[in-house]
């Protein structure tokens, strides 16, 4: 063979070998494009089978939740109770528990009760002192009004007081109140 033909040839096989190996090329390329695509299939079947038992998780502790939130309840008015028989009992308002912690009522001062007719009243009985009880808004400066019924200043049949029970408190050592 003549050299012109040998190049030729060789010309021609490099042409076909790139072909072949392109062809190659699109198979891997396709089939790694495949295999990614069934990868990213299987993700999404597993993020779905996890986000359903997220939804179980979630529900499973939200009622593990709630039964604690429960027996809090259930303690706290059972510690409540026997504080109040204690008391009965031996006249202390106070029990002291291991290691620095305590339980006792708080004495709570009475709640005062604004009725709708104290505005009112104001305007008819005090109207030269309406500033010094009622704020533009019209809303009542309560602890004004509070301190001169206590001091005797003035009276209205409108605001009246209620007492509260004593508040139960209690404190865990080393812990806090966590409530």
């Amino acid at each position: 063979m003549k050299e012109s033909q040998m190049f030729e040839m060789d010309k021609k096989l490099r042409i076909a070998q790139k072909k072949y190996d392109d062809i190659n090329k699109t198979i891997d390329y396709k089939k790694s494009t495949e295999e990614d695509l069934f990868e990213v299939r299987k993700c999404k079947i597993k993020i779905l089978m996890l986000q359903e038992k997220n939804e179980e998780l979630c529900q499973s502790n939200n009622e593990e939740i709630k039964r604690l939130d429960s027996i809090i309840e259930n303690k706290i008015k059972h510690s409540n109770e026997l504080l109040t028989q204690f008391k009965k009992e031996t006249g202390e308002k106070k029990i002291d528990i291991s290691q620095g912690g305590w339980t006792h009522f708080r004495a709570m001062p009475d709640e005062w009760i604004y009725g709708k007719g104290t505005i009112h009243d104001i305007h008819l009985i005090y109207p030269e002192d309406t500033k010094r009880y009622i704020k533009t808004s019209e809303s009542l400066i309560k602890k004004n009004i509070k301190e001169d019924i206590l001091s005797g200043k003035m009276g209205l049949p409108s605001v009246t007081t209620k007492p509260q029970d004593p508040k139960f408190e209690y404190k865990l050592p080393n812990g806090g109140n966590l409530l």
